[in-house]
């Protein structure tokens, strides 16, 4: 189901004054959960204990994403993994044959989290060719459908295309649109096709939640518990399911597989 969709239903059900991005807030709440608890989606990374302390991580992964670790081969337990950069040189070297003169490559698996659904809407004055636009870390990225909107060029009809790259300068389309300009009033929407984490009839976990939400801060509670409850119902009939339908869906269970 798309979350648009979800939204429709819920407002259908019951009508209120909530604005889209915060409806959209309670389904990434919904989409993070699934993909903590439910649908795990892990991926590799590799970096290295750089000496006595460091631990060589990207921000946008915390410790606390990591489900499994391999450190010359061999398997470390998250304990071990914390205490990692703080053992000894000698120590380091007895339990993994490794030294912080010569660092050895250390792998990650970490689990993923789904990026958050936003409603982007920019206007301004930009510089533009016939697949670009020329503007400094606009707010879309690569694979976003868009819509331009030149609202002051009767002549132009709102197009749609895709965002091809944004290098933080420029952000180039798939689709040449428009006649090269200097200052032309746009208006970029980002259009929100994206889906829930799950399919029919599990979807519906969605709508009971945005109802349910929409209860709680209407302080509605009885009407919130009501919602809550079929939410847990069909998210854990969802969770059991597929466990069952996937049961290999955790790329952590294997140990010294490379």
């Amino acid at each position: 189901m798309k979350l648009l969709k979800a939204i429709e239903a819920a407002d259908a059900l019951s009508p209120n004054s909530f604005e889209l991005e915060e409806k959209l807030g309670w389904c990434n709440e919904v989409s993070l959960s699934l993909r903590r608890h439910v649908k795990k989606r892990y991926e590799i990374m590799e970096t290295r204990v750089t000496c006595r302390g460091e631990l060589e991580m990207p921000p946008e992964i915390p410790i606390d994403r990591v489900e499994a670790a391999y450190l010359n081969g061999r398997f470390l337990t998250r304990a071990d993994l914390r205490s990692l950069p703080f053992m000894a040189g000698a120590e380091l070297w007895r339990r993994y044959g490794v030294s912080f003169v010569n660092p050895r490559t250390l792998r990650l698996v970490y689990l993923t989290m789904p990026e958050e659904v936003e409603n982007i809407c920019v206007e301004g004055e930009f510089n533009v060719s016939e697949s670009k636009i020329e503007g400094f870390m606009l707010p879309f990225k690569k694979g976003d459908e868009i819509v331009c909107e030149m609202p002051d060029d009767p002549e132009f009809e709102p197009a749609r295309t895709y965002v091809y790259d944004n290098d933080g300068e420029n952000l180039w389309l798939t689709d040449d649109i428009f006649k090269p300009e200097t200052g032309a009033k746009l208006v970029i929407k980002r259009v929100i096709c994206d889906e829930t984490e799950v399919e029919a009839p599990y979807d519906r976990m969605y709508v009971e939640y945005l109802l349910a939400k929409i209860a709680l801060y209407q302080h509605d509670y009885d009407t919130y518990s009501s919602h809550m409850i079929q939410y847990n119902n069909i998210y854990d009939e969802c969770k059991r399911d597929y466990k069952t339908r996937n049961p290999l869906n955790d790329l952590a269970r294997f140990k010294n597989y490379w």
